[in-house]
């Protein structure tokens, strides 16, 4: 709708790398992939992904320090989409297996 989208033009790039095939859809500004209509993952600033699942892998490292966001708590985690400890083939691998949880884990709360 009129909501004006509060992401960088490469972030939302890196968000549909991840996650091929996945409808973006926007609330409040925020573009995000929802599965049966419950957000999975949401696209924030220019360098955060904000990732609802119960809980990281343990090869995924959340955000430290994580910025505030409001909505960020409970299920929600901070990542980068650009890890630097891993190659670029990696880090993709990596980031659509999280996502892919995460639009899974989205389903079992629809």
């Amino acid at each position: 709708g009129s909501w004006q989208l509060h992401t960088h033009p490469d972030l939302l790039s890196r968000l549909r790398e991840l996650a091929p095939g996945w409808p973006l859809t926007a609330a409040y500004g925020v573009p995000l992939l929802a599965c049966q209509g419950i957000a999975a993952v949401a696209a924030l600033g220019t360098s955060w992904l904000a990732v609802r699942i119960a809980s990281l892998p343990p090869h995924v490292e959340a955000a430290d320090p994580a910025p505030r966001w409001p909505f960020v708590h409970g299920d929600w985690h901070l990542i980068s989409p650009w890890p630097d400890h891993q190659t670029r083939a990696d880090s993709v691998r990596t980031l659509r297996a999280l996502v892919s949880a995460a639009l899974e884990y989205a389903a079992t709360l629809a």
